[in-house]
């Protein structure tokens, strides 16, 4: 039973270097995504504007490559980066593709 304690932190910190990885792939996926869009567009949606946007997942994606590189123990921003990559992709990135292409 002691033997499986180091396997189950060994599978642990695993599973938590692919979470932080992935969340990070999504943020610099956001970040390129905004860097990429109109900044008119932004304001055609009602939403932050495109500097904010861009400062706000920028560093959301520095904090989860940090977390990914040194194992630091920022649970709690690590969980609001993932809130803002899901927020921005699913919603403002959403809105953004309406307001450029049309609802279809």
């Amino acid at each position: 039973m002691v033997a499986a304690l180091p396997f189950a932190f060994l599978v642990e910190s695993v599973i938590d270097k692919v979470l932080v990885l992935v969340v990070a792939a999504l943020l610099l996926w956001a970040f390129v995504d905004c860097a990429m869009r109109r900044a008119d567009a932004f304001v055609a949606v009602g939403t932050l504007q495109k500097t904010v946007w861009l400062l706000i997942v920028g560093v959301a994606a520095l904090i989860m490559v940090f977390k990914f590189l040194r194992s630091w123990d920022f649970d709690f921003l690590a969980w609001l980066s993932s809130f803002v990559a899901a927020f921005y992709l699913l919603e403002v990135r959403r809105g953004l593709r309406e307001a450029a292409d049309g609802p279809w």
